[in-house]
């Protein structure tokens, strides 16, 4: 998994954000779609979207079968855009896995 540096005293990862990313415009996705696209579980993807929406990076909308949902906010966006086009700082981002 890939992490930036944390956001509100929040670790935040990339993989699952860039995930939500990739999503039509406007699309939700719940935690078991979101974990078949990168390969893994959703219990292990329900926390870091727990912690993207306490950012402010992904906002949870509730399916009418009471599923929760999950999209990109347009601050989450702002943010990708921002660290695309940062420089990778040695001291202040952690990679694993890559």
């Amino acid at each position: 998994m890939e992490y930036s540096n944390r956001l509100g005293g929040r670790k935040v990862d990339l993989e699952v954000l860039r995930a939500l990313d990739r999503l039509p415009h406007r699309e939700v996705a719940d935690a078991r779609e979101i974990a078949t696209a990168l390969g893994t579980t959703a219990s292990m993807v329900a926390p870091k979207l727990s912690s993207l929406t306490k950012a402010g990076l992904a906002r949870r909308h509730w399916a009418p079968n009471s599923t929760r949902t999950y999209a990109i906010t347009d601050e989450g966006r702002d943010y990708l855009m921002h660290l695309d086009r940062t420089p990778l700082r040695r001291s202040g981002s952690v990679k694993s896995g890559a």
